[in-house]
């Protein structure tokens, strides 16, 4: 049998793995022996050395026979021949790889020398080595001295490469989108010049010289006050550029450029967007059917919820289209205002900033040109504004916007991206998971768990590879036995993801928190329905917590456009659903809003209005109609039964009244009689009446499914009771 791989993660708290599996490993020092090894994997450790890393000053006076000890308490759990003893000190006989902080240092190191020749490569593996770390570095070790040098040695690596990144993408042209990342680091790193020269290079390059002046002179006051220094040249020379208004760092916009349009490999390449670093998966359909509406038309939407791959599907397909004034991406996710979108557009083609709107007017008339606009949804009509008198004025532009509602711009063609399917949902999982760890095996287990993984997770690719992630740290078993905690779980903080989906928690939330109060309201109201809600049932639940009865309708409407619902019209009635992810969101908000009591209170009543009606059309000649109904609600008739035995126990009894003739006819009797008896225990005190009869119904189902031992004595006991009860 092959040996198993042992991993030692110390980017964040410490963790040993084998074969995939967590283990424990006692006691701090024990630790802190570990990863001193780790550190020099396949190398000796010098005895001293490890005393002198590990205890420092504090070192007992047998520190040796404690050294020892710590040892053989490793090789229990890691096997002999994994610790050795090799003069003059000790070996930890792993793989290099398998210690995160060694695999992080080769990723950079690749990385930079493949960042002059290959930009895409290298942006791929600065990014798998950001990926890696999970928190603080060397967490778990105590006050081991070691430790120190070492948090600081790859906490200085980590923004390192950090820079290298914001350096490749500014040099790709994609400026907007990093601007708040930058000015974030920057100010958490006042003294740092690389960070403030690529933050004043930024501003340069949007046209924005007085922001690029004054980030010198802060630095420069920062530097002179806490260190009695100047800047260096770098920096020096970068204002002097700025000063004198230096072409090469100015935006000097698309049209200046003049491509030569009989050359076509010029003509491809000209603009800003960039090629996708990974493969979008099973979207051909979905690619090729938008490509010929944005032949015949001048503005696409993409539509569809947060996480679907909106962004990710435009960029892969703007990089398929030539056009002779080039293909430009614009990301509005940093912009904040509706009337800063012309001024976001501009900044990227490099036009006048006083009048933006004049200005694009001016530059794109009678270009042949693909603009494509990203995230508009959280600014109102601002884009829809801006775009419409682009089109007007600009006949050769085409437009590709990403939204998650429409635009509402008259000639507007609607594309809704929709999750991926299951096959190429599980093909995505197994794909971004190799990437992480390339050793883990998909046997029939692990491709179960990816299934409900992906199930769960609604075939959403953001969700998904997040997921994937986790197995970095977690199994595949693991991810899928942790999704009750999906917004814990589903978390990227490397730097290579914007705040909105570097979590699932922010890519909800951030269309979210763009709805009205009443619209947030109605959603937490569908969410609470398990498997939907009807019209039918959201007119008795909605305006008992709230929402006025003649404004659902427009609601709903608003919900579906932003593509928070999916409209089911498969059944009897049209059912309104939302997604599992959004539907834990807003249970999650209607729990921090104090309002999940009311929205179940207002579920039992509707339930129980139902219930009733069933009970009485069970005896009618549609008989079969009401028990395609009660089929249909079965999910929400079971949540609000377990809600109502918890609290309101009577009314769980009257409710189980009702049912029993569904659940007769339906042949549950095994799950109606537990429910029966929950009902019954729950309430001790309710009319000796209605306990009887619910005892009588317990006691025929139980009999219906051969369990006459516990059928006999509550018959006995309930029978009796019951007609008594009937008698007076």
């Amino acid at each position: 049998m092959a040996p198993q791989l042992i991993e030692v993660n110390l980017l964040g708290p410490f963790e040993v793995r084998v074969g995939g599996s967590l283990i424990d490993v006692p006691g701090v020092r024990t630790r802190a022996v570990l990863a001193r090894l780790a550190l020099d994997a396949g190398s000796v450790v010098a005895v001293d050395q490890l005393i002198d890393d590990v205890w420092g000053a504090a070192a007992p006076a047998n520190a040796l026979n404690a050294l020892q000890v710590r040892v053989s308490q490793l090789r229990q759990v890691l096997g002999r021949d994994v610790v050795r003893a090799t003069r003059p000190g000790y070996v930890l006989d792993i793989d290099p790889a398998g210690v995160d902080a060694l695999a992080v240092e080769e990723l950079i190191a690749a990385a930079r020398r493949t960042s002059d020749v290959d930009q895409r490569r290298a942006s791929k593996l600065f990014a798998d080595a950001l990926s890696r770390w999970r928190g603080a570095p060397f967490g778990g070790l105590g006050d081991a001295p070691f430790t120190l040098g070492a948090a600081a040695r790859w906490d200085e690596l980590r923004l390192g490469a950090t820079e290298d990144v914001l350096r490749l993408e500014l040099t790709a042209g994609r400026v907007l989108e990093h601007l708040p990342e930058l000015e974030e680091l920057a100010a958490q790193h006042p003294l740092r010049e690389p960070l403030h020269e690529l933050l004043m290079r930024a501003y340069a390059a949007l046209g924005r010289q007085a922001e690029a002046l004054g980030a010198y002179r802060r630095i420069r006051g920062r530097l002179v006050d806490e260190l009695g220094v100047d800047p260096g040249p770098r920096l020096k020379e970068l204002e002097a550029g700025v000063l004198r208004q230096d072409p090469s760092l100015l935006g000097s916009g698309p049209l200046s450029m003049q491509p030569t349009v009989d050359d076509p490999a010029s003509v491809a390449t000209f603009g800003n967007v960039y090629q996708p670093t990974s493969r979008l998966l099973h979207r051909g359909p979905d690619r090729d059917a938008t490509e010929k509406l944005l032949a015949l038309h001048q503005l696409v939407t993409i539509t569809g919820p947060a996480g679907v791959g909106k962004t990710h599907f435009a960029v892969e397909l703007a990089s398929r289209i030539k056009r002779t004034h080039g293909v430009w991406f614009v990301p509005l996710e940093p912009t904040t205002r509706p009337d800063q979108v012309a001024e976001a557009i501009a900044a990227t083609l490099g036009a006048p900033l006083d009048r933006p709107i004049v200005g694009l007017c001016e530059r794109l008339r009678g270009a042949d040109m693909l603009l494509v606009v990203d995230n508009c949804e959280h600014l109102g009509d601002g884009p829809a504004s801006v775009i419409r008198e682009l089109l007007e004025n600009c006949p050769s532009l085409t437009v590709l916007a990403t939204s998650q509602r429409p635009l509402g711009v008259p000639g507007e063609m609607i594309w809704p991206l929709q999750p991926l399917p299951r096959a190429g949902a599980l093909e995505l999982f197994v794909l971004r998971v190799a990437e992480m760890n390339p050793r883990i095996v998909f046997d029939a287990a692990a491709l179960r768990s990816a299934d409900k993984i992906c199930a769960e997770l609604d075939d959403l690719p953001l969700a998904i590879e997040l997921a994937a992630r986790r197995c970095g740290v977690l199994s595949v078993n693991e991810i899928a036995e942790r999704l009750h905690d999906r917004f814990d779980i589903l978390a990227d903080r490397s730097t290579r993801r914007s705040r909105r989906h570097s979590t699932l928690a922010n890519a909800i939330g951030w269309s979210y928190d763009l709805l009205f109060p009443d619209t947030q309201l109605l959603l937490q109201i569908v969410a609470a329905f398990p498997e939907g809600a009807t019209l039918e049932a959201l007119e008795v639940v909605a305006p008992a917590v709230g929402v006025a009865p003649h404004e659902i309708v427009a609601l709903l409407t608003q919900l579906a456009d932003r593509s928070y619902l999916v409209t089911d019209r498969s059944g009897r009635a049209s059912r309104y659903r939302v997604l599992n992810s959004v539907r834990v969101f807003a249970n999650d908000r209607a729990e921090e809003a104090g309002a999940t009591a009311t929205i179940r209170s207002s579920l039992a009543t509707w339930v129980a209005i139902m219930a009733k009606q069933c009970s009485r059309g069970l005896r009618t000649s549609n008989q079969s109609g009401w028990l395609a109904k009660l089929r249909d609600e079965r999910a929400v008739v079971d949540l609000v039964f377990d809600w109502l035995v918890v609290h309101d126990s009577h009314a769980a009894l009257a409710l189980s009244n009702d049912l029993f003739l569904g659940w007769l006819i339906t042949g549950d009797n095994s799950i109606a009689a537990a429910r029966l008896g929950r009902a019954l225990a729950a309430a001790g005190d309710a009319a000796l009446a209605l306990r009887a009869q619910i005892g009588a119904r317990q006691a025929v189902l139980l009999a219906r499914i051969g369990r006459h031992e516990e059928s006999v004595p509550i018959a006995s006991w309930a029978l009796p009771r019951w007609k008594g009860a009937i008698r007076t």
